[in-house]
């Protein structure tokens, strides 16, 4: 079957299955929901009975063997869906109804079996679903109440989550008004009066969730028919899955007809091509579920209007040449930093702004919006230029799917700004969205599958959103260079969903359970109109000429002469070209950010350019992208940015002899000690906190008089001041910042004992060995490692992190690293890091006349004849020890970690903490090998 004749029978397919009233829902099934139907009773001639016996039916037959009620696999949903089926189990055990179950006893002894193994895993911070903090506690005093208890290591954090929901809920708000917390009225059983609610149902629901209504139908004084009608007929709706079974949401007509609509018309597919009846069926439900609720609209008819809902509406309306006024959008979700899905929602959604942007663009007119495009555009790019970690979405467990959103939305952005709109966003474009979107696209292409998948659990509907996206990205004139990878991923994405057989009906499985409600769902329309899109769009989707791209110029040789370089490196040796050529790409983009940070730091008026410079960009997107850690372009720009003014601190010092002689030396290591102690880093004040180089307290130049001395001086002061007062550090905890300044310290002092030996050095005879202040071991281990500046970076990395970590307004300070054990640890890593990197750098060191192993005693190659093979032999031996030492301690790390901290949390410190190893060790590397253009620096 066509592409185009697949569509055609995929929106007939959704106008056929809704019924008269506009309900339509193909959603896959929710154990939790079964659970609570199944809880449902009625007392009929003073007898009680089970109304909807089917349910519990369905979560017998749906126990797994290990006692839990898995649904999507994660962790969350194990805990979820296994709390509300073993209490339904336990009610049914205690009522004494069910003759047949003659096992429910032991089966509800495994469930609480595997509950305890889940909960004691379960990162409560982490965790995205809606409204588990009410959800789960209130499940878990109903089992208190049937003589089972919980403990667990999170219980305390989710209690004072669940405390804190509590005290702002107002009933009597509630009582009156159709909010969303009719969605969830499971989790307020005998915390509220049921009454009062019923007349809030819309066609017998609360809210589209059939476990809200079944709690509402079971709690209320009033038997509701409407109510019960409304269970069985998402009951035969989900009867492909089992009777008995219902869904987490139902229906689902609005959310699946838009979805449906925008995505088949923005992969390509002509609106003439198109079933013009269903077409025009989908179109008149719209705007007919827009104009009835005043211009916004929900899932479905009966469901609260949402932001996400109502930009996907008009866009598909606008799509097929009946636009709708954009008006109502702005007084119901539009707040001063971005777009609300509901009205008090938590935190906001990322997929929601991304579709609001793609509404807003496709107003004929897209100008007249121009203060709200440029607020949402401001959000997206700041969510992914400060995301540590893949970035992911309150809606949704993929990252991909925010993915999809973000590059549609800022993609069409791009090809306004190419036609000349939006010039107020010039500086924006040019400093992040570059880094931003070609992050987007390296994460996509380094997490597809053998298999041509994408997805934890490879599944057809992500493996689609990844393609789309890939479309999207190709038109980027910066992703020439890898855009034959880009068509072999799209290739062998393409050939997975052909041989999956999702562009046709089929149920949902639970890999495709990726949709965030109350647990995960997934469903069928849905997947099936992503999964036809990818097959069908087009590569690019823009022409690339059309595009605003804002990145700097690339060199294509320039960039193919840097892999070449590279690919000599050990790291490096097994690569794929198309990935190292990835990475150097990305570091370029970080450039315009790079080029003018050291100026406010060091006048480089009087510095040569160093080639040096070339491979910092490179050392960190490449670790970055090598272990797929994914710090964020935030993080990465400032590390860079460090990275490079520390270059120009080690050049700057060097000139400082040449330009003011020796007597320079005491004269900054004198301005160095004063500024650190004058100095209260331990207070979090906005400028500069360090001394003006002008305060007469600060220094005592030997010469007042001498202009030159008064400028190094201003030199470190700027530097320092410039490290201290950057915002990130000043987020970072006191003893973050505390380390931070010792290590700083330790990095300008030692800078200053290396120019005195370099002093010596250069001023010794052939066949003289004058001695250095320190011993090999004690140069290697202490002052040459702080030399390099490498403890010091990475102090600077973790304030970094640790800013990022506590941008919660009413969280604590808490230290990045958040144990001694890992904090110890961690730095051992840095230690033997630190190490490496200056034993590459005395290999090279005696070249050009810098303190290099020969300038110590135990490296006598003068007067005991060793020759320059041997030292360099011993070095490269002292090398491998190190790596060693550093490969156990990063497994040390890694243990420790994911034991105090959990799985995902300790595998981020650990790999983040690699990330700078690596980056560091290629850097170095690099630089050793001394190729042509670094021989001049």
């Amino acid at each position: 079957m066509r592409l185009s004749e697949q569509a055609n029978a995929f929106l007939r397919s959704l106008v056929n299955r809704c019924d008269n009233e506009f309900r339509l829902g193909t959603m896959g099934v929710s154990l939790y929901d079964t659970a609570w139907v199944a809880l449902v009773s009625r007392t009929v001639d003073s007898r009680a009975t089970w109304v909807f016996p089917e349910s519990f039916d369905f979560i017998y037959k749906s126990q797994a063997s290990d006692g839990s009620w898995s649904g999507d696999g994660s962790v969350v949903d194990r805990i979820i869906n296994t709390l509300a089926c073993l209490l339904a189990m336990k009610r049914h055990v205690k009522a004494g109804l069910d003759p047949g179950y003659i096992d429910l006893s032991g089966r509800c002894d495994m469930a609480v079996a595997a509950l305890k193994r889940d909960l004691e895993n379960w990162d409560v911070a982490s965790t995205e679903r809606i409204g588990f903090e009410m959800i789960v506690p209130s499940i878990l005093e109903s089992l208190e109440q049937e003589g089972i208890d919980f403990d667990f290591p999170s219980r305390a954090a989710l209690y004072k989550i669940y405390a804190k929901k509590l005290t702002k809920i107002d009933w009597e708000i509630a009582y009156k008004h159709h909010t969303t917390i009719l969605h969830s009225l499971e989790a307020f059983v005998g915390k509220c009066d049921f009454d009062r609610l019923a007349h809030h149902t819309r066609d017998g629901n609360m809210f589209d969730s059939p476990a809200s209504t079944a709690a509402y139908l079971a709690n209320a004084s009033t038997w509701d028919d409407r109510s019960e009608a409304y269970l069985r007929r998402v009951m035969e709706s989900c009867r492909p899955y089992g009777y008995g079974a219902v869904s987490n949401i139902w229906p689902t007509t609005l959310f699946e007809f838009s979805w449906a609509l925008s995505n088949l018309i923005e992969s390509g597919f002509k609106l003439a091509d198109l079933d013009q009846i269903a077409v025009e069926s989908i179109g008149a439900i719209l705007h007919s579920a827009l104009t009835t609720s005043g211009g916004t609209a929900g899932g479905s008819m009966s469901a609260g209007p949402d932001a996400d809902s109502t930009a996907k509406a008009i866009t598909s309306l606008r799509y097929i040449g009946k636009p709708f006024p954009l008006d109502a959008l702005f007084p119901a979700f539009e707040l001063p930093t971005h777009f609300q899905c509901f009205q008090f929602e938590r935190n906001p959604s990322l997929s929601t702004n991304c579709n609001v942007l793609i509404a807003l663009l496709a107003y004929p007119q897209p100008a007249k919006y121009s203060s709200q495009i440029m607020k949402v555009i401001t959000f997206i790019i700041q969510v992914y230029w400060t995301t540590e970690g893949v970035v992911r979405d309150k809606w949704h467990d993929s990252p991909w799917y925010p993915a999809l959103l973000a590059t549609q939305g800022l993609l069409r952005f791009l090809h306004f700004y190419g036609q000349g709109l939006f010039v107020e966003a010039s500086d924006l474009i040019s400093a992040k969205l570059p880094p931003v979107l070609f992050t987007i696209l390296l994460q996509i292409l380094q997490s597809q599958h053998a298999d041509g998948s994408w997805g934890v659990n490879p599944n057809s509907e992500e493996t689609a959103y990844c393609i789309l996206a890939l479309a999207q990205l190709a038109s980027l004139p910066y992703t020439s260079l890898i855009h034959d990878q880009i068509d072999i991923s799209i290739g062998s994405g393409r050939a997975y969903l052909q041989a999956s057989g999702t562009a046709t009906r089929a149920p949902i499985d639970p890999a495709s359970h990726i949709w965030v409600g109350k647990i995960n769902y997934g469903i069928e329309h849905i997947r099936q109109g992503y999964v036809i899109s990818a097959l069908a769009v087009p590569v690019p989707t823009y022409a690339p000429e059309t595009m605003g791209s804002g990145a700097p110029h690339l060199s294509e040789t320039q960039i193919e002469d840097f892999k070449e370089l590279y690919s000599r490196c050990r790291m490096f040796q097994d690569c794929p070209a198309w990935r190292m050529r990835a990475w150097l790409i990305a570091g370029y983009l970080f450039l315009p950010d790079l080029a003018r940070i050291p100026l406010d730091v060091f006048n480089r008026a009087e510095m040569k350019e160093c080639p040096y410079l070339e491979y910092i960009p490179f050392s960190w997107t490449a670790s970055n992208g090598m272990e797929e850690t994914y710090a964020s372009p935030q993080t990465m720009a400032d590390m860079i940015v460090i990275s490079t003014v520390i270059l120009h601190v080690n050049k700057f010092f060097d000139l400082a002899i040449q330009k003011c002689g020796t007597p320079a030396l005491n004269n900054l290591r004198s301005t160095v000690k004063s500024v650190f102690e004058k100095s209260s880093p331990g207070e979090k004040v906005p400028g500069h906190i360090f001394p003006d180089a002008n305060d007469d307290t600060v220094h005592s130049p030997v010469d007042e008089t001498s202009r030159a001395h008064a400028e190094l001086l201003e030199h470190v002061v700027n530097f320092v001041d410039f490290v201290w007062t950057h915002p990130r550090i000043q987020k970072a905890s006191h003893n973050d910042r505390q380390q931070l300044k010792s290590d700083m310290f330790k990095f300008l002092n030692a800078r200053l004992d290396q120019c005195d030996d370099t002093v010596r050095l250069q001023t010794q005879k052939p066949g003289d060995l004058l001695l250095p202040h320190q011993t090999f071991p004690e140069q290697i281990q202490s002052a040459a490692a702080d030399h390099s500046g490498s403890q010091f970076s990475f102090a600077y990395m973790t304030c970094l992190l640790g800013h990022s970590a506590n941008l919660r307004e009413d969280g604590p300070e808490e230290d990045y690293f958040p144990s001694s054990t890992i904090k110890d640890i961690a730095q051992d890593c840095s230690t033997h890091t630190t190490v490496t990197c200056r034993l590459y750098d005395l290999k090279r060191g005696n070249k050009k006349q810098h303190i290099d192993a020969t300038f110590c005693p135990e490296f006598n190659g003068v007067t005991e004849g060793k020759f320059e093979a041997e030292l360099q032999h011993e070095l490269t031996r002292m090398c491998d020890y190190e790596r060693t030492c550093l490969t156990m301690s990063l497994d040390q790390l890694l243990a420790v970690a994911q034991k105090d901290m959990g799985p995902a949390r300790g595998k981020w410190i650990h790999e983040i903490v690699k990330v700078f190893s690596n980056a560091s060790e290629i850097y170095v590397e690099i630089v050793e090998k001394g190729d042509s253009r670094s021989k001049s620096c």
